[in-house]
């Protein structure tokens, strides 16, 4: 889903504007900040039936046992500040990139950036020691590690404050690109 998201953010204006539509679309009567919303929203709704599979994949692997009930919540709900950071970075990549091709190579690069650093985390020795720790049977709680929590609280935090920083700067960058081709 995350993926299909980034290809759609990445491709919003630059292939509008590559196809010779973007200044028809600067025409229309609206705030740019609302043709901006709309392709962040578009990115996202366009792979619903992935998202209807990954939400029934969740209450699904609740109800056999596979997830735990905090655990499923966790996991729906975690995976929201990586989509706001990536569906805004996509777009900034979108209006500053002259082509389709560029957007898309510069978030392929992005990407392989972030899984290797991601694979690398999991990696580590710390991260082995964390899955032996946890491991639990369906009702059984683990500790809450405080310390882990918070860092991932942080992080996700960072996600979606880089998120806001990104949507920001694509509309910063929209609007200015909407003046230059106005005048």
């Amino acid at each position: 889903y995350l993926l299909g998201v980034c290809y759609r953010a990445t491709t919003t204006v630059a292939r509008e504007r590559q196809q010779q539509t973007l200044e028809p679309l600067l025409l229309l009567p609206v705030e740019r900040s609302e043709i901006l919303r709309a392709k962040w929203l578009g990115s996202l709704w366009r792979g619903w039936p992935w998202l209807v599979l990954l939400v029934t994949d969740l209450v699904i692997g609740t109800f056999i046992g596979a997830f735990h009930p905090f655990s499923a919540i966790l996991l729906g709900l975690g995976t929201i500040p990586l989509l706001v950071f990536f569906t805004s970075l996509g777009l900034y990549i979108s209006v500053t990139a002259s082509t389709v091709l560029r957007a898309n190579l510069v978030m392929v690069v992005i990407l392989v950036l972030f899984a290797a650093s991601t694979l690398a985390a999991m990696m580590s020795r710390n991260a082995f020691a964390y899955h032996e720790r946890f491991a639990f049977t369906y009702w059984e709680r683990p500790d809450l590690d405080l310390e882990r929590s918070l860092v991932i609280a942080g992080l996700l935090a960072m996600y979606l404050i880089g998120g806001l920083v990104f949507w920001l700067l694509a509309l910063r960058k929209f609007e200015d690109r909407a003046s230059d081709t106005s005048v």
